[in-house]
């Protein structure tokens, strides 16, 4: 039985962020990640990833009380623009991904 919750579970993390919290999370973590990845940390003013991260993740939430939430958070959208967002290269413009602007609707 253990096999099979944890395949349940490893399959909800790989098809959608389970909820809007770890969604602001995992959006942090990958624009972090490649901007890290391509050496843009610094440039931008960041001292490391994990200021980074801090900052981006307390912006977003600070945003999203001040705009009234994401009272129509989709999961599939968040999956998506978080796999977008690890997908960027560093030639990329670094736009945000469509699929972002339709997590909340």
């Amino acid at each position: 039985m253990k096999p099979f919750v944890t395949s349940l579970a490893l399959l909800a993390f790989t098809f959608g962020c389970s909820n809007h919290d770890q969604y602001m999370s995992d959006r942090a973590d990958a624009t972090c990640a490649v901007w890290e990845r391509c050496e843009l940390l610094g440039v931008i003013g960041y001292e490391d990833f994990n200021e980074c991260f801090a900052e981006l993740h307390d912006e977003s939430l600070e945003a999203e009380t001040i705009s009234g939430g994401c009272p129509n958070y989709d999961s599939a959208a968040a999956a998506t623009c978080v796999d977008d967002l690890n997908s960027l290269e560093c030639d990329s413009d670094f736009e945000t991904p469509d699929s972002c602007i339709e997590v909340c609707g």
